[in-house]
Parts: C-alpha cells; structure tokens; sequence
C-alpha cells in the first residue's frame, strides 16, 4: 500500500469491527436468554434494580440514535481511506484523528461488551466500575478529537470545509465553558441527551409530589434554557467570532510537529 499507513487502516477496522461486534451483542441482550449468550434481558435487570433517578423505558431509544450515528461516523471513516488530498491520502495528511483516538474508540466499545456481561450476571460493583471506565474513554475520545481539530482546524477550514463539519457533526457529537470554547464550541449533543434522560425519569417517577420529581423537574427547565441559550451563542460566535481566521500551515508542517500519539 503505497503511501498508506498501515497502522492506521488497521486501528480503523479494528474499531469498526468492535462497533459491529458491540451493536450485535447489544441487540442480542434485547432478548435475555432467548439469545443463547445472556440470562436475562437488559431491560429485565434495569427494571429489577430501578431506582428514583432511572428514566422510562421509551427514554432508552437515545441508544439506537446514538449507534446509528456512530455507523455514520465509521462510515465516515472508511470512505476517507479512499480520498486523496494535494499532499497525500486523506486519513494520513492530515491526520485529524490521531491513533490515541482510534485506540481509545477500540477500548470503548470492549468495555461497553463487558458491560453487558458483567449487568446480565448482576455484578452491580464491576458494573459501576466499568461504567466509569467507559466514560474516561469517552473523555479521551473527545480529548483526541478536539486535539485533532485545534490543530488541523484552520486547514480544514480553508480546503475541507465539508470534512471539519462531518468531524465536528458525527465524531464530536456522537460524544463548555468560555476557557475551552476553542475545542468544544460545537459539541452541543450533551443537552438534548440531558432533556431526554431527565424527561424520562419524570415520565418514570411515582408521585410528582417528591422532593426527587420537584429536583428533577427544575434541573430539566434549567436544560432547556441552557439548550436554546446553548445554541444561540453557537450561531452567534460562528459569525462574529470565527475559530479560524488566519493563514494556516500545510498538514506537512503540522504533521512533522506532533508527537506520534497525536499523529
């Protein structure tokens, strides 16, 4: 493969294989012991542990959002093997998404097949400790993306426009402040996330009449504002205050800058 990177294909795949084999096991938990892998279903187990703050079961389909994004994302992935820029192949010069990301993405979906194992066996501790190890590598997935952007963005911007939205859209939403507002101005996933979850806990709660459904019920007024005022600063700094607005070095000189985990 002549100029390719061989690494790099193969971390690709590698993840997009453990995507697959981590959306067929997670529609396989969908069906307990009927499935032949799992004891119980996933929502067997969330029923029988559910507690004040757990959400309706309709709130749940946010997952199947999620990974059908994802799909796009590896989708995404897989054409940019195939084009080509000025200086070489697309996925390589620049390479926006360095190995860190890649490896971090492989580490997720293994953790999220763990997951699923460890709550059909209703090993409750693990459970949690493998939950908090999911989302360290959904941080550095995040922390790797917004990396790639901060310092390929203004090249991205200048020659590949439609490339910076598709990473921005499908790779940092499918996962701010005013300090960080250069990495993370345009994640804005995490609200509709919030409204949704917080929704379906209402909808799941017994009395409207607890101190949990009053909490809840402010926390998801309080998110909703937060969305709308979210997104008109969005708007508002996209226009009057541009990430991008001098000139930007090749992805050659960028590239021979970066240490080889952020490469």
């Amino acid at each position: 493969m002549v100029n390719h990177s061989l690494a790099r294909v193969v971390l690709m795949f590698a993840g997009f294989f453990s995507f697959l084999v981590s959306i067929t096991f997670n529609s396989l938990s969908g069906f307990g012991a009927k499935s032949g892998v799992f004891k119980h279903s996933t929502e067997d187990v969330t029923v029988k542990y559910t507690t004040p703050i757990t959400p309706a079961q309709w709130a749940l389909f946010v997952w199947d959002f999620i990974y059908i994004w994802a799909f796009a994302m590896y989708i995404y992935f897989l054409v940019g093997l195939c084009r080509r820029t000025a200086y070489d192949w697309l996925y390589t010069t620049p390479a926006v998404l360095p190995y860190g990301f890649h490896v971090s993405l492989i580490i997720n979906n293994c953790l999220n097949i763990t997951w699923l194992f460890l709550l059909d066996r209703e090993l409750l501790l693990p459970v949690l400790i493998t939950s908090i190890l999911m989302t360290l590598s959904y941080y550095l997935i995040l922390f790797f993306s917004c990396y790639g952007l901060k310092i390929y963005g203004a090249w991205l911007n200048k020659y590949h426009n439609t490339d910076l939205w598709l990473i921005r859209i499908l790779v940092q939403n499918v996962v701010a402040n005013f300090y960080v507002d250069e990495h993370v101005r345009y994640i804005v996933t995490i609200y509709p996330v919030v409204i949704l979850w917080l929704t379906g806990t209402l909808d799941n709660s017994a009395t409207a009449k607890s101190d949990i459904y009053i909490f809840e019920a402010v926390i998801l007024a309080i998110s909703c504002i937060m969305l709308v005022a979210r997104i008109t600063l969005v708007v508002w700094k996209h226009y009057k205050r541009p990430l991008y607005s001098g000139p930007s070095q090749s992805p050659v000189e960028i590239a021979l800058k970066q240490r080889k985990l952020f490469r």
